[in-house]
């Protein structure tokens, strides 16, 4: 069993402890980098290049008193300009102004010694010493995924390394955005065929790839 002195804020509800220790661990080091706490959940944000990128503690709803204390962590880039430009480009709402996402669980640049399966358990392991290596994780990986999509090529190209060929229809606009036709009409037709050998793809991703098509052609 770890000593008192292993086991922080014992006394705090799991949200409020997780919070308080983020603050503590990793509020200066975030706050160089632009970084704010904010106040309506456990989240650290800033904006950067017109995106805004996000660092989040998930929690469990599981979490209980000092007996279950467990997080994870949700990295994610966001752009209001993305939506807008859909609208006047597409005359449609984009789904949403989401550029891309990470989280500890599916990421094992998000993960350290002291996760299990990508989740954080403060009840088993030295406080302090779990939080410091996560902000470790946090400035020495996590920072740098955000920050490559924080560019339109930089998101586009990192959808397509992931495999995240759901997004077909953002990665071709962040080629667009980005001044890359070429790329855009080449990442349409490989996701195309990837999903006529995959089958079972939604009707909507072949209609989003038609949408697409039809806006080169207006280029033209």
């Amino acid at each position: 069993m770890f000593g008192f002195n292993k086991l922080k804020y014992t006394n705090l509800p799991p949200a409020q402890r997780i919070r308080k220790l983020a603050a503590e661990c990793m509020e200066p080091d975030l706050n160089a980098l632009g970084f704010q706490l904010l106040k309506s959940d456990i989240t650290f944000k800033r904006k950067k290049e017109g995106f805004s990128q996000e660092v989040h503690f998930a929690l469990n709803n599981r979490n209980s008193g000092s007996s279950i204390v467990v997080f994870w962590l949700i990295l994610s880039v966001r752009s209001s300009f993305y939506t807008k430009w859909h609208l006047d480009t597409y005359h449609q709402e984009a789904m949403n102004d989401h550029i891309n996402s990470w989280d500890s669980i599916n990421n094992s640049k998000l993960e350290t010694p002291y996760s299990r399966s990508g989740h954080y358990d403060l009840t088993q392991h030295d406080n302090v010493k779990l939080m410091v290596t996560v902000r470790e994780a946090l400035m020495q990986r996590g920072i740098e995924l955000l920050d490559r999509s924080s560019d339109w090529q930089g998101a586009a190209d990192q959808l397509m390394e992931e495999k995240k060929y759901g997004s077909v229809a953002k990665i071709f606009d962040f080629y667009i955005l980005s001044g890359h036709i070429g790329k855009a009409e080449d990442s349409l037709q490989f996701i195309e065929d990837h999903y006529k050998q995959t089958g079972n793809i939604p009707e909507k991703r072949f209609e989003e790839i038609r949408i697409r098509r039809a806006y080169l052609k207006s280029l033209t």
